[in-house]
C-alpha cells in the first residue's frame, strides 16, 4: 500500500499474506517528496485476518498524517477488497 499525502509518502508492508488468520503485523515508513525519510511505524496486532491488518494499517498511517496536519489523502491499496471498503464508507453505504 502507499499513501500519499501533499508530499509525503508512505509505504507500508503487512506480514504473511498467504496465511488467513494469524498473529500479523503492520508497519510503514513516511518520506517526503524527495525519498527521506521522516517516520516509521508499526503496530503488532495479534491474530486477525489479513483484511483486517491492511485496514489496520491505513488507519494507523492516516492518524499518524492527520496529527501532523496533512489533509489532503490519496490511498492505493493492493487489495480489492479493501479499496471497495474504504470507497462504500466515503459513500456512507457499508451494507
Amino acid at each position: 500500500m502507499k499513501f500519499y499525502i501533499k508530499d509525503l509518502l508512505i509505504r507500508t508492508k503487512i506480514g504473511d499474506k498467504e496465511m488467513k488468520k494469524q498473529a500479523l503485523a503492520t508497519g510503514g515508513i513516511v518520506r517526503n517528496h524527495n525519498g527521506e525519510w521522516i517516520i516509521s511505524y508499526n503496530r503488532l496486532l495479534g491474530s486477525c485476518s489479513v483484511f483486517d491488518a491492511e485496514l489496520w494499517d491505513i488507519l494507523d498511517g492516516l492518524g499518524i498524517l492527520i496529527d501532523g496536519g496533512y489533509d489532503h489523502v490519496r490511498i492505493q491499496a493492493d487489495s480489492l477488497e479493501v479499496a471497495k471498503v474504504i470507497q462504500k464508507s466515503h459513500r456512507g453505504d457499508l451494507t
